[in-house]
């Protein structure tokens, strides 16, 4: 589609829209990087658009000395507690995540404690006994053992997004119930706070008594 094809634009794609599109007549490299962990997904139109206003908003020539910044790169594990392999081993395995079809795996990847969720692998840092940065996401995680004594992983990603999902179909104390599970374990997170926030101005035009 124009004006893409006209600039020669070519691109190495990810899941989710994760782009790097290189387009040699506008002398641009787009890196896409969208949060694709959290609420709605971006779709292949949406990429686009932005680009087209990317296009269209340059005014001005390349600078004929261009360079490369580097970005500050954030060690997180230099916060949390480090590991042996000892210690990792007994996170080793698949763990219930309530709020997704898709059990969690837990492994160990050249020494370092590694989280599957389906969309990559990440590395989990420990904070705590049973409490873990998810690297990347940079949100907690928590493992727990649910009433049928079942390993499970709390990740309040997971339990917002089935949350909506609930709530988007009307299905109030479906959605409550996601939410209140992360308010249980995150407490005043602000992305827990306007769910429920969302979810009481859903209710009061029902007055639906939620359990």
């Amino acid at each position: 589609a124009e004006p893409f094809r006209s600039l020669g634009m070519y691109s190495a794609l990810g899941s989710g829209e994760h782009s790097i599109d290189v387009i040699p007549g506008a002398d641009i490299v787009f890196v896409h990087r969208p949060d694709t962990y959290m609420w709605k997904r971006i779709t292949y139109e949406d990429r686009r658009r932005l680009i087209k206003l990317v296009l269209d908003a340059k005014v001005t020539e390349p600078k004929k000395d261009a360079r490369l910044l580097s970005i500050p790169f954030k060690d997180y594990s230099t916060n949390y507690q480090l590991m042996t392999a000892e210690e990792m081993e007994p996170y080793i395995g698949e763990y219930l995540n309530d709020g997704d079809r898709y059990p969690f795996l837990i492994e160990i990847i050249n020494g370092v404690l590694k989280a599957d969720f389906g969309e990559g692998k990440v590395n989990l840092y420990k904070i705590e006994e049973n409490h873990f940065l998810i690297e990347d996401w940079n949100d907690d995680v928590y493992i727990i053992k649910n009433e049928d004594g079942e390993k499970e992983l709390i990740c309040i990603i997971t339990l917002l997004n089935e949350g909506d999902y609930y709530l988007e179909k009307g299905m109030l104390n479906k959605a409550n119930y996601y939410y209140k599970k992360a308010e249980k374990y995150y407490g005043a997170d602000q992305r827990v706070s306007q769910c429920l926030h969302d979810l009481r101005k859903e209710n009061e035009k029902i007055g639906l008594i939620l359990e």
